[in-house]
């Protein structure tokens, strides 16, 4: 595990929102081919399955992560069962590393499907994502060694996002 900030700046609609920083955890995992992944069951039980539902239910509290269901031979399916009944499925549909891992970081984009089922609802919600994250190191011996900056766009129903985030 790797102890890190994370700061998300997220744009949906046209509208941004900065999200205050936070500690967390992260963690990869041997990915089978001699490389490694990023765990994201892990990650959307510390953090993203919260963030995730209270993004798209504009400010709504989470209930309770029930089941999650993650493999590493297909790491690109990520889907969560909360208390309530609701239901939520990421897909990245591409992913690409913008830059070349070094001492400094590193860069990536993923371009996801996320299906949002709220208790109650007949029909899912289902959005489109690009998040775009930096990963860089800070200085040695601070509490935290790696600060994630997440840029996301999120929209609904096949359009565009007319408000690209500036990286």
């Amino acid at each position: 595990n790797w102890n890190c900030v994370e700061q998300s700046v997220v744009s949906r609609n046209g509208e941004k929102t900065t999200y205050p920083a936070f500690g967390r955890s992260v963690r990869f995992i041997d990915g089978g081919d001699g490389g490694v992944i990023l765990d994201r069951s892990h990650s959307l039980l510390q953090v993203d399955g919260s963030f995730v539902f209270s993004v798209l239910t504009s400010g709504r509290p989470p209930p309770p992560i029930r089941d999650v269901r993650w493999d590493r031979k297909n790491p690109n399916v990520l889907s969560a069962t909360y208390a309530d009944g609701s239901s939520l499925e990421i897909k990245v549909t591409k992913r690409a590393l913008l830059s070349s891992p070094s001492d400094e970081g590193w860069e990536g984009s993923e371009y996801r499907r996320i299906t949002l089922q709220k208790a109650g609802d007949t029909v899912p919600r289902i959005y489109r994502s690009r998040r775009r994250a930096r990963w860089r190191t800070i200085a040695e011996g601070a509490p935290e060694g790696i600060i994630i900056e997440n840029f996301e766009e999120v929209g609904q129903d096949g359009g565009t996002v007319a408000d690209r985030l500036e990286v």
